[in-house]
């Protein structure tokens, strides 16, 4: 499942391609089909931003979830604007601060996004989406 894209293998954290220190390791994500995943790894450091990482999906998943479901809900509410009026349009902008917000701390990817990136580049790609929806919200939310 994280084996990132290329002809020759990488590291899943930094994403170097560099054969001579590669070592593979096993991960196991509670929560996955399979429990367990072989990845590589090209450095002892790199294994153990790994491991956190995945120690930091697994325990702040379901905040995560319920933080993209609520700020999708409050930003379609501004699709009832035109009956309920412009008030509604605070809290649709509010929807989009709480994305924000919620992909700024949690910055988790797809796996695609892993396999193309990199685990760590990856996340920096979602954090920056993040404080795009961040700085839309507060634009936004200005405007009115």
């Amino acid at each position: 499942m994280f084996k990132l894209y290329g002809k020759r293998p990488r590291c899943l954290w930094c994403g170097k391609a560099n054969k001579e220190n590669y070592r593979e390791i096993v991960i196991t994500i509670k929560k996955a089909t399979p429990p367990q995943e072989e990845v590589v790894v090209c450095s002892e450091k790199c294994e153990k931003a790994v491991l956190n990482s995945f120690q930091f999906v697994e325990k702040n998943i379901h905040l995560f979830f319920a933080g993209v479901i609520l700020g999708i809900l409050l930003a379609l509410s501004g699709l009832i604007a035109p009956i309920i009026g412009r008030k509604v349009l605070l809290v649709s902008f509010t929807g989009m601060l709480l994305l924000g917000i919620t992909f700024v701390i949690f910055p988790f990817v797809t796996p695609q996004t892993t396999k193309i990136f990199g685990l760590r580049n990856g996340m920096f790609l979602g954090r920056v989406s993040g404080i795009v929806f961040l700085l839309l919200g507060i634009v936004l939310i200005l405007k009115i």
